[in-house]
Order: structure tokens, then sequence, then C-alpha cells
């Protein structure tokens, strides 16, 4: 195969038809030796192509980074979450596992840190866009594959994001190029009100909405777990990880401590809340005091026909099959999911507004948010009760909410100048 020298340490290989290949050479320090070592490249590409990769890597030698082992992105993934996931809760690791396994290295997993790029990432997009989820029938049997929605190549572009971050941090990349990779963006999640109107953005309820949702509730073994979800905007793990001894109802607060996590790996655990942050203190009002005193006697009346006394250690919201009582149950926390698919269920079936079909949840949180919001309460204040670790993710969250307060405050503006100036 003729090779001609382009320039000292790019050498051409001249490639049938007409193309053609180049091979790079440059000399770095073997850490194990200490001794001054060739280090060789191909590149497939044009002669630019060549001479920008040989620029980087004598960048690389000149910082002191190793080009001499060839990381691919597999190894350094291994390398990442056996480094860095202790940091992490079980339930984020599971998902960066998930979209990692799933939808990064599959696709994208044998190539070398190196050689990755913003048109490669881009490209991944792309295919996952097309064939990113495998479709199977009742008997698990693969019958093709669709494509995976924006928001999750949304999440897959944020885990591989961070893990080529770290990678430069760790000085086996000179830049991430996920950073000149447009980000993809889902489409906002749309719902219908009353007036059969497309809307977007979070979906929050009026202070009507809410009462016809939580009466829905009334006489189910979920009633109390949406009052307090709607009364406190606190988390579903939040609640769910309650413990009596975290609650004092003379006192009308709650210690959230522990957040319920599910995991597929562990199953149910207590682990610690979202941030620092969300250990707070949260109060609550008289109504939801006497839901939860109901909700404690009941308990406590359960127990006592078991012969058990209800105990400062026993879960707030413990298992409960169509109200059936065991004395095992006493100690076992009821599934998050669960109480989302019950929630679900419930809403989706409220006749007469089209906005409980699209209701989740975290809903109720939004909607204790907007609720507070309207109501002028200081955002420092909407954040400290949220567990929003600053202000400033309150604001961006719900920012929407604030414009909407803007009629409020001119209403207020209104009646000040107006006595100011006509007396």
């Amino acid at each position: 195969m003729p090779r001609k020298t382009r320039e000292p340490g790019i050498y051409e290989n001249e490639l049938k038809k007409g193309k053609s290949s180049f091979r790079i050479k440059v000399s770095m320090r073997n850490p194990h030796t200490g001794k001054a070592e060739p280090y060789y490249e191909t590149v497939n590409g044009t002669y630019s192509d060549a001479k920008r990769r040989k620029r980087e890597l004598l960048d690389q030698v000149d910082k002191g980074l190793s080009v001499h082992r060839k990381l691919t992105l597999s190894e350094w993934a291994e390398l990442w979450l056996r480094g860095y996931s202790y940091r992490w809760r079980n339930k984020t690791k599971e998902r960066y596992l998930e979209i990692i396994n799933k939808h990064i290295l599959p696709y994208r997993g044998d190539v070398e840190l190196s050689q990755l790029s913003p048109a490669s990432i881009a490209d991944l997009y792309s295919v996952l866009r097309r064939e990113g989820k495998i479709v199977r029938n009742r008997q698990g049997e693969v019958t093709g594959t669709s494509g995976l929605s924006e928001r999750t190549i949304l999440h897959v572009h944020r885990a591989l994001s961070l893990m080529l971050k770290w990678a430069v941090n760790d000085d086996k990349l000179l830049k991430n190029p996920c950073d000149k990779v447009v980000t993809p963006k889902p489409l906002k999640r749309r719902w219908t009100n009353a007036s059969g109107e497309s809307q977007g953005n979070m979906l929050a309820l009026s202070k009507e909405q809410l009462r016809k949702l939580v009466t829905s509730f009334s006489g189910t073994i979920y009633f109390p777990i949406v009052v307090l979800a709607a009364a406190t905007g606190m988390r579903r793990g939040e609640i769910l990880g309650l413990r009596w001894q975290d609650v004092d109802l003379t006192k009308r607060v709650l210690k959230v401590w522990n957040a319920l996590e599910e995991t597929k790996l562990e199953g149910v655990r207590l682990d610690r809340p979202k941030n620092r942050a969300s250990e707070r203190t949260i109060g609550i009002d008289e109504t939801t005091v006497r839901v939860l005193k109901e909700h404690k006697a009941r308990e406590e009346s359960a127990a006592r026909a078991l012969g058990l006394k209800l105990s400062s250690e026993h879960p707030v919201f413990r298992v409960q099959v169509h109200n059936e009582v065991s004395a095992e149950s006493f100690f076992k926390f009821v599934r998050p999911s669960t109480v989302t698919g019950a929630f679900i269920n419930v809403a989706r079936g409220i006749e007469g507004d089209p906005i409980f079909k699209s209701m989740r949840f975290h809903d109720l949180r939004h909607t204790h948010a907007s609720l507070l919001i309207d109501a002028g309460v200081p955002v420092t204040d909407v954040s400290q009760r949220l567990g929003h670790s600053d202000p400033a993710i309150t604001l961006s969250v719900y920012s929407h909410f604030f414009k909407n307060s803007e009629e409020r405050i001119l209403r207020v503006t209104e009646g000040i100048m107006g006595q100011a100036l006509l007396g």
C-alpha cells in the first residue's frame, strides 16, 4: 500500500477508488516506564481531519493526558459508575443504568472516547428516534422496534453528557462532545380544559377542581395520602416514607427525614430525601390534622384487633390490600407504584372535567405550589416548603404561575395608586 508523508507525524495511505486514510504518529511518555514511546492512530477522513486529530493528541500530551490506552465508552461507563454512583440514590442509579445499558452502550459502547464526536452523538439520537425501543408481545417475544419519545432521548442526552463531563474532569477527554449537540426538546405536556381548549405547561388544579379530586378518594385507603399531598406539596416518596414518629399532630408539624423509594433491585426501602434542603419540617393545617387523626385512630383500632400496639416506628401509610389487616402489614410501607396506579385509576374516572384524564400524583405538588403562589406567599417560603435547594429552582419551575399572578398584583397596585392620587 503506497504511503507518503504529508507532514511530520502524518502519513497518507492511498486506498482503492482514490480514497485515503491517514496514519498519525506522536511521541508520548509511558507513565509506567517513564520513557518516550511512539503512539499511532489511524484517521479515516480528510487531511484536515488528520491535522485536527494530531493537534488534539499533542494537546493531550502537553496536558499530561495518557493517549496510549484507547478507552472505549463501555469501559469508561463501568469506571464512571463504579467511581461516582455511590453518591446517588438507588432510584437515580437504577435509572442511569437502564439508560446507559439499553440506549447508549448497545449503539456506541465499542467507540473509543477520543473518537466520539457531536455528529456521532446526534446520529445516535436519530437512531433512537427510529428504533430505540424493542417491542414485545404478551409472551415476551420480540416483534419489532419503535422509536423512543423525545423526552426519553433527553434523558439519554443528560446521562451521556454527565458521563462525558466526568471523563473530561478525569483527564480522559479534552472536551465534552455533548456540549455541541443540539439538546433534544420534548413536546410540552398538553391537556384540555373544561372548555375544550388545549393547554400547555404543567398541570395544576383550581381550588374547586382540587375539592372534586380529593372528595373522589373519600372512603378509600388512599384518601389521607391524597389529602396530605394536596395540603403540603410533599413528594410521593416523602409522604410514603413517613413514620408516626415523624408526625406531631399536637404541634401540627411533619418532619421529613426519609423518602421511600422503589427499585427493581432492592424493592421498597427508606432512603434519604432528594437533597439536604428536602430534610425539613412542614406545618399542616387543622383540616389535614383532623384527617390524619381519624386515620391514626383507624390504624390503632386495627392494631388492637390483632393484639398489637401502634408504634412510633410503624409507617403512617402501610400496605393494605382491599382493607385486609395483618400483623405483618403494620411493618411494611405501601409501594409507591401501587399508590400511583390507584391514583390514576380514580382520577381518570372523574366525570365533568377532562383535566383529570391527564392527572398525575405529582401534579398535587404543582397544585399546592400554584395555590400558594396565587395567594401571594413569598417565593422563599414556597421554596422551603417544597424542599427546593434554591429559590431560583422554584422561580424556574413555576415561573408561569408567577406570571399568572400579575393580574392580582395589578389589582393591588391599582388600589394603592387610586388612593394616592385621588385621596
